[in-house]
C-alpha cells in the first residue's frame, strides 16, 4: 500500500478521531454531536450527515476505513478498519 497524504478539515479530523477513538461501540447522533461540535449542539443531525460524506470520499476507495450505519439503527455509527 503506497502512503498518501490525507487532508482533513479540524472537524473531519475531530469526528474520525472521536469515532477511531471508541473502536467498534456504537455512538448515537448526541454522542457525536457534543464531542465534535460541544453540548450547545442538540438537533443538528445534518452535520454529522455531511462530514461523514466527506469523510468516507476520501477514506473508503483507498485507505480500508468504514464509516458503518448498522441497518436497524439509523441514529448511530461505528467505525470500522479492514472490513
Amino acid at each position: 500500500m503506497e502512503e498518501q497524504m490525507l487532508r482533513l478539515t479540524h472537524i473531519e479530523c475531530t469526528l474520525l478521531l472521536t469515532l477511531m477513538s471508541e473502536g467498534r461501540k456504537v455512538l448515537t447522533h448526541q454522542s457525536l454531536l457534543h464531542a465534535v461540535w460541544g453540548a450547545g449542539y442538540h438537533k443538528e443531525v445534518d452535520y454529522i450527515r455531511v462530514y461523514l460524506h466527506t469523510l468516507r470520499l476520501k477514506l473508503e476507495d483507498d485507505h480500508g476505513g468504514r464509516i458503518l450505519f448498522p441497518p436497524a439503527m439509523y441514529s448511530c455509527y461505528v467505525w470500522s478498519y479492514g472490513v
